[in-house]
């Protein structure tokens, strides 16, 4: 009878040390995608992201491959949270943020950059593969039914899209303000729009 208490006493013991390495675990994990990604959008974060880039430019010149820089801006967000209120709002950033998780590859990186602006980078082989992705994501923005407190409301948004070549050498930074470029082109030629370039040297 005291072998079985004991044996029994062990086991509990067992299955609550399993328990709490568990929970653990889990408050771990939650911690650290606290800190990698966006609390609204569940896509990586502004620090995340700066990591991630210098990464993969890295590894872009180390393995000759091409790179694309895509910078994306809700049109008209400031109306959409005027007009329907700010949880409005918050909920059409989260379901921008499912959309560009479903677009992009594991291999790429999306991120909310701030406010209603986004980024995805990711390898690309030309300019004509660059373009063609921003397209496809702003056709699925557009094609979007996203309905608000029985309000369906029309979203579009602009797309500054770089790709940089292999043989191109460039900062980071400088990469990210000509993205910024093509999209300000997107927003003055009258939005829902993709504005495209390559950097070659």
């Amino acid at each position: 009878m005291h072998t079985v208490n004991i044996l029994l006493n062990v086991s509990g013991v067992a299955n609550s040390a399993h328990y709490y390495i568990t929970i653990t675990k889990k408050a771990h994990q939650t911690l650290t995608d606290l800190a990698m990604k966006d609390y609204l959008t569940g896509l990586m974060n502004r620090t995340s992201f700066d990591h991630f880039l210098l990464e993969l430019c890295e590894g872009r010149v180390k393995k000759g491959h091409g790179m694309s820089i895509l910078l994306l801006d809700l049109d008209h967000f400031k109306r959409i949270n005027d007009t329907y209120g700010h949880l409005c709002g918050d909920e059409l950033l989260r379901q921008i943020g499912i959309i560009l998780q479903e677009q992009t590859r594991k291999e790429d990186c999306a991120t909310r950059y701030g406010g209603e602006e986004f980024v995805i980078v990711s390898k690309s082989d030309s300019i004509e593969e660059t373009a063609l992705f921003a397209e496809s994501i702003r056709k699925r923005v557009r094609d979007m039914q996203f309905c608000y407190q029985g309000h369906f409301v029309s979203v579009t948004l602009s797309i500054g899209a770089l790709y940089i070549s292999p043989q191109a050498s460039t900062h980071i930074q400088e990469a990210l303000e000509l993205a910024d470029q093509l999209l300000y082109k997107a927003k003055s030629a009258g939005r829902n729009r993709v504005v495209s370039e390559q950097l070659a040297s």
